[in-house]
């Protein structure tokens, strides 16, 4: 009695350590995203697009460097999720073997399995899509592991290029030019004299 006893005491601790931690690392992104708000804002005395963007490439660090130290110490964890951006399923993707839409190389996916109540995952193998190569700022091809399927109740914005349409969730992260430099933003942050930059054919 008195080990389960101990053991109560010690959960309940865990527990109040947790909300503590929580409530510390929420008011940490509150004032992260109120940095990017103001260093992206051109009429923002101490404006300078480089913190902003620095912000956003350190956010998406910190959660891919955790993920991948886990992996690295225990085997029998491996992290197939770490983002919540999302775009439809009629989006095309340039692969290796030619170009297709998501929902088409969903339905090329093997080893389907339900992961979370009504979210979905499955390999994808021998495909491969253009990702940026951040020693040398080159594109090259590189291999998808994972093809997710699931809904969403974020607002979905419709993206077109050169009558290409895309249709991403609001947070999801574009490249555009702005101010004469290449940044990644949210596409609900975008402005009208901001420039997507699209690869070329």
């Amino acid at each position: 009695m008195n080990e389960i006893k101990r053991l109560e005491e010690l959960i309940e601790q865990k527990e109040a350590e947790y909300d503590s931690a929580n409530l510390l690392q929420y008011a940490l992104k509150i004032f992260l995203n109120s940095g990017y708000g103001a260093m992206s804002n051109e009429y923002f005395r101490y404006f300078d697009i480089r913190m902003a963007s620095a912000i956003t490439c350190s956010g998406q660090v910190s959660v891919r460097g955790p993920a991948k130290r886990v992996e690295e110490k225990v085997d029998i964890i491996e992290n197939t999720y770490s983002d919540t951006d999302s775009v439809g399923g009629d989006t095309v993707i340039r692969t290796n073997n030619g170009n297709f839409t998501i929902e088409n190389l969903w339905k090329k996916s093997i080893n389907i399995n339900e992961h979370k109540p009504g979210k979905f995952v499955a390999e994808l193998p021998d495909y491969k899509t253009y990702c940026i190569d951040t020693e040398n700022k080159t594109l090259k091809f590189k291999k998808i592991n994972k093809i997710f399927k699931h809904k969403v109740r974020k607002k979905m914005f419709e993206i077109t290029v050169d009558g290409i349409k895309t249709t991403v969730t609001e947070d999801h992260s574009v490249m555009v030019l702005r101010n004469d430099a290449i940044i990644g933003i949210k596409i609900c942050e975008m402005k009208k004299t901001d420039q997507l930059i699209k690869i070329k054919e």
